[in-house]
C-alpha cells in the first residue's frame, strides 16, 4: 500500500544484494522516479549490489544519480551495479538499523510470555540463550493466566495497537499450530464481540490459549536453557560480556548480549544502568471462574464473547470444562494504590504479594466487577452463574500486568547514560522486550519476532514507522 517508495521507506534493513523486476512479465513494472531509487538506497550500504533485467535507459540513469555505479556488460540484458555513491551515506537514515551481532550467545531475564518467546526466537537463528527467572518454575508471573482470549483489537482511526495485534495474532496463531494440542492447550475458537450501541461482530480468526503451555514449549526449544530460582540483582561490565549476578554477588550468568524481559522486576536493574525514559506501569487483574456444572454446558455460549469484559464458557480443564469471566483492569476506582509507578518498588512488591494471596476483601471486590461486566456483556450467561458468584464457589486468578501510559509494549536496544563509555552505541548488547500488558498473547511472538530480526540485521516483521511506535526510545 502507499506505492513502492512508500514501501521501501518503512524497510528497516541493509541488503547485500538487491534484484530489480524480478518478474519479467510483469505487466506494470515499477517506475524508478528519483524519490523511489532514493528510497531504495535506505535499504543498501556501500557495495550492495543491484542487477536488473531489461531496465529501460532512463530508470538506469535514474538508479546512476542515485549513487549506484554500473558494471554492465556491453550486449548484456543483465544490469549490474554497486552503490558506491560519492557523497557519505548518512547514518541516521535509518533509526531501526542495528549491526547484525557477531555474538550468538544471550541471557534473557524473565521466563514469561514475553521472555520465553525471545528466547525461542532467538534460538531457531542459532542463538545460544539462557533465561533467568526468579521463580522456580516458568510462566510465574502475569503468564500464569490459566486461559486467555487472544484477538485483533478495533479501533476507529486503526491505531498502533490495532495494527500491531493483526500482525500478531497472526503470528501467535501460527506458533499455536506448530507448539500445541488444538482443543486441549488451545483452539481456534473465534469470539462474538459484543459493545453498547454496536452490531455484534463475529471474529473468525481469535482464539483461546493457555499461556503457560506455549511458555513451557518455547523453553524447550534447542538452544534454550532454562534456570529458575536465579534472582538477578545486579549486572556489571567484564570485558566483552555483561555479567548478571545475586544479591550476595554470585554470578548467576554472563553473556555479550542481554535482554530484559521481567516486566517490572527488571527496574532494579534498569536503575542501575543509568536507564532513563522507562515510564512502566502495574495494574493489577482479576479473573473468576469456576468448574462447569452438569447443566451449565447446554446453556453456556458455545465460543467466548468479548467487549466490556471478556467471557470464556467451554475451557477444558483437568476434570472437565470450565468457564471463565474477567479480567478486570483496576486503575484506581474503589482500589487502593491499583497503579504504581516503576519506581515505586516498595509499593509494587507489596501489591503483587497481596495479588499472589489473594486476601477475601480484594477477591470479592473483584469478583463482583467481573460479574457486573458479565452481566452487561452477556446477561442470560450472568443469569445462570448468579448463584455461584453469590455462594463464594467462585475462583480467583490475580496478579500484576505491566504496561506503559500509551499501552503499548516496549521492544528494542537500552539507552543508557552509563553504557556510552562501555559499548559501541551503534552495536547495542543491552535490550528490552517487556511491557505487553493485557494483551501478551497477541503480541508477544511479533515483539520477539521484531527483537530477533533487529539483532540480527533482517527485515523487520512490521513497517518501520510501527517498530518505531514500540522503539524504547519514544517519547
Amino acid at each position: 500500500m502507499g506505492g513502492l517508495g512508500a514501501n521501501l521507506r518503512e524497510q528497516a534493513f541493509l541488503a547485500d544484494s538487491i534484484f530489480l523486476n524480478a518478474n519479467p512479465k510483469q505487466e506494470q513494472p515499477p517506475a524508478w522516479d528519483m524519490w523511489t531509487a532514493r528510497s531504495l538506497t535506505r535499504c543498501c550500504r556501500r557495495g550492495t549490489l543491484l542487477a536488473g533485467m531489461d531496465l529501460p535507459g532512463d530508470q538506469t540513469q535514474t538508479l546512476l544519480a542515485a549513487g549506484f555505479e554500473s558494471h554492465r556488460q556491453p550486449g548484456a540484458r543483465l544490469w549490474m551495479a554497486r552503490f558506491n555513491p560519492r557523497w557519505e551515506p548518512k547514518t541516521a537514515r535509518n533509526p531501526l538499523a542495528t549491526a547484525s551481532l557477531s555474538a550468538r550467545h544471550c541471557v534473557v531475564v524473565g521466563a514469561g510470555l514475553a521472555g520465553a518467546s525471545a528466547a525461542h526466537a532467538l534460538a531457531r537463528r542459532g542463538w545460544q540463550v539462557t533465561v533467568l527467572d526468579a521463580l522456580d518454575t516458568p510462566a510465574g508471573g502475569a503468564s500464569s493466566l490459566p486461559v486467555g482470549l487472544m484477538a485483533v483489537h478495533r479501533s476507529r482511526d486503526d491505531s498502533p495497537r490495532s495494527r500491531l495485534s493483526r500482525s500478531g495474532v497472526r503470528l501467535t496463531l501460527e506458533q499455536a499450530r506448530q507448539c500445541l494440542v488444538r482443543g486441549q492447550d488451545w483452539d481456534l475458537s473465534g469470539v462474538m464481540e459484543l459493545r453498547p450501541g454496536e452490531p455484534a461482530q463475529w471474529h473468525e480468526q481469535a482464539a483461546w490459549i493457555k499461556p503457560a503451555r506455549l511458555v513451557e514449549r518455547w523453553l524447550k526449544t534447542p538452544g534454550v536453557t532454562f534456570q529458575g530460582g536465579q534472582c538477578v540483582a545486579a549486572i556489571s561490565r567484564r570485558d566483552a560480556d555483561w555479567v548478571l549476578s545475586d544479591k550476595l554477588g554470585k554470578t548467576l550468568a554472563t553473556a555479550p548480549v542481554v535482554v530484559f524481559a521481567a516486566a517490572m522486576g527488571c527496574q532494579p536493574l534498569l536503575n542501575q544502568l543509568g536507564c532513563s525514559g522507562l515510564e512502566l506501569k502495574g495494574i493489577p487483574g482479576q479473573m473468576s471462574w469456576a468448574m462447569q456444572r452438569a447443566a451449565d454446558s447446554v446453556a453456556l455460549p458455545g465460543h467466548p464473547l468479548n467487549g466490556q469484559g471478556t467471557f470464556l464458557p467451554q475451557t477444558p480443564m483437568d476434570g472437565g470444562l470450565a468457564w471463565f469471566a474477567g479480567a478486570t483492569f483496576e486503575t484506581g476506582d474503589g482500589h487502593e494504590s491499583a497503579v504504581l509507578s516503576c519506581d515505586d518498588g516498595g509499593a509494587f512488591a507489596a501489591l503483587t504479594a497481596r495479588a499472589a494471596a489473594g486476601l477475601a476483601g480484594v477477591t470479592a471486590a473483584g469478583h463482583q466487577a467481573n460479574f457486573e461486566r458479565l452481566l452487561s456483556l452477556h446477561p442470560p450467561s450472568a443469569a445462570l452463574l448468579a448463584d455461584q458468584f453469590k455462594s463464594g464457589h467462585v475462583k480467583s486468578w490475580r496478579h500484576v500486568r505491566c504496561t506503559t501510559r500509551d499501552r503499548l509494549p516496549l521492544v528494542g536496544p537500552l539507552l543508557a547514560a552509563e553504557l556510552d563509555k562501555r559499548v559501541d552505541p551503534k552495536n547495542p548488547t543491552l535490550w528490552i522486550n517487556t511491557a505487553l500488558g493485557s494483551r501478551g498473547l497477541s503480541l508477544c511472538v511479533l515483539a520477539a519476532e521484531l527483537l530477533a530480526a533487529r539483532l540480527g540485521g533482517e527485515p523487520l516483521p512490521i513497517p518501520a514507522s510501527l517498530a518505531l511506535c514500540i522503539d524504547f526510545r519514544r517519547k
